[in-house]
């Protein structure tokens, strides 16, 4: 009996593999082989494997930033790593929207800040003199996008209102990036400034709904914000 269960639980795993191997595959092969017969024949097994978590603005989201970024990488190891980042995010996207995980809320918001991180780096990367308008508002749809179904999926512990607090928290957010794109920070560092400046806010706008706002909270993550803040002021390479 508790050998078929492991292998009820091991089914929807393994699924669920092949579907981010899919995914690496049909990347690797756009970048390295165009739209050949494979990339085609690989594209339609992952739609079809994917089935109706297609509806999923975040998972469309994520194919538009694997593209994006895909497409303007030409170094192999780095076109490795970021393939690998996003069939990554498509494994935790595609577990818990399809409920496979178990600890899904704490998956959900580690998806939900690799996004944010690579959405920020998508921004950085692209050459600030071309077209900062065009990126700057694709950046601000994706960060609505994300907090919106964040708080949608948060339930309860948010207003009705949850379109005018990511629209809020989306303006803010544009205004924090805006004055970080004046630093002379290296993409990663400016990407990783952002997400840890998210986070923070995030984290706190999280509590005050749940009512969970304490002195103790406030003075753990500022030592937090200040520690992470200074490895990347120490980490980057400064120049103007």
């Amino acid at each position: 009996m508790l050998k078929k269960l492991k292998s009820v639980f091991l089914v929807p795993r393994l699924l669920l593999v092949l579907k981010s191997l899919l995914f690496w595959s049909v990347f690797w092969l756009w970048k390295n082989d165009g739209f050949s017969f494979w990339f085609w024949i690989a594209l339609l097994l992952l739609f079809w494997g994917i089935g109706r978590q297609l509806r999923s603005r975040s998972l469309w989201l994520l194919f538009a930033l694997a593209v994006g970024t895909v497409w303007l990488l030409d170094s192999t190891w780095f076109l490795i790593i970021a393939i690998s980042f996003f069939a990554l995010l498509a494994y935790l996207t595609l577990g818990v929207q399809g409920l496979i995980f178990i600890h899904r809320r704490e998956w959900n918001a580690i998806r939900y800040l690799l996004l944010g991180y690579a959405a920020y780096a998508l921004f950085f990367i692209i050459d600030s003199a071309s077209g900062f308008l065009v990126k700057y508002i694709f950046l601000l749809l994706a960060l609505f996008i994300l907090l919106d179904e964040w708080l949608e999926e948060a339930g309860g512990h948010f207003p009705k209102r949850h379109l005018v607090i990511a629209g809020g928290l989306t303006f803010l957010l544009g205004e924090l990036v805006w004055g970080v794109t004046l630093l002379p920070l290296g993409i990663l560092n400016a990407a990783s400034l952002m997400l840890l400046l998210t986070s923070g806010i995030t984290d706190l706008v999280s509590h005050h709904f749940r009512g969970t706002i304490s002195r103790r909270l406030l003075i753990r993550d500022g030592l937090i914000f200040t520690l992470l803040f200074i490895v990347i002021l120490v980490t980057t390479r400064w120049g103007l």
